[in-house]
């Protein structure tokens, strides 16, 4: 009974531990330098956060993709002892070499490895920024789209000789539409999609070429 007593004992303080913690170290919002850019480009991501023991030790932030998700990890770690006073330590993270997508970025807090909040920072647009294995030639000789602006069709040239697949993404990260284009010029419908930008991907032999669409 009494070794039962003591793990439970052990187990709220650690559980304790780990509450008091996340509170005192946590992101409070962020923004994102550039919210579009190519992917031959990179942008910085700032962090602001809360810390209500000034003696922790900073760690480094890091950033991983998971899917469309561009995850940014701040990080302290702790001392036995809390010392105040309240501060608001601000990260930087560049980030670059994404591929072309539109990105969620969440930045989340941890203290020694253990994560306390997550908190949305908005989108990050990447667009292509060339084209390999096409005979160098450029995206708007392999994948016209016109007219754009448009408020109903699109047309698209596509002089690849091959039939190509596209997927029409909106500012949020959802997919819109998909469909295939044939070689040659292809009339793709958009009067069933909000008003708005979207980006259309297309997708061949493991290349991906990004057009910015607006429906107005």
């Amino acid at each position: 009974m009494m070794k039962k007593t003591t793990f439970s004992i052990f187990l709220l303080a650690f559980l304790f531990a780990i509450n008091a913690n996340s509170q005192n170290f946590s992101v409070t919002s962020g923004s994102i330098a550039q919210s579009s850019i190519d992917s031959c480009s990179s942008t910085t991501i700032t962090i602001n956060t809360y810390l209500g023991c000034i003696n922790w030790v900073q760690g480094p932030s890091t950033y991983s993709v998971s899917g469309t998700t561009l995850n940014i990890d701040v990080n302290y770690t702790s001392s036995p002892i809390c010392a105040g006073a309240i501060s608001n330590p601000v990260f930087t993270q560049t980030v670059a070499n994404l591929p072309p997508a539109v990105y969620s970025v969440d930045a989340s807090a941890y203290i020694d490895n253990i994560k306390g909040n997550t908190v949305s920072l908005g989108s990050l647009t990447v667009t292509s920024c060339n084209v390999t294995g096409l005979s160098n030639s450029s995206v708007a000789e392999k994948f016209s789209v016109y007219p754009n602006p448009t408020s109903d069709f699109i047309s698209v040239k596509n002089t690849t000789g091959s039939r190509q697949n596209f997927q029409l993404i909106d500012l949020s990260g959802r997919e819109a539409l998909i469909g295939t284009i044939s070689p040659n010029t292809s009339k793709v419908d958009l009067t069933t999609l909000s008003p708005g930008i979207y980006f259309m991907k297309f997708t061949s032999k493991n290349e991906q070429i990004v057009q910015k669409i607006i429906l107005q």
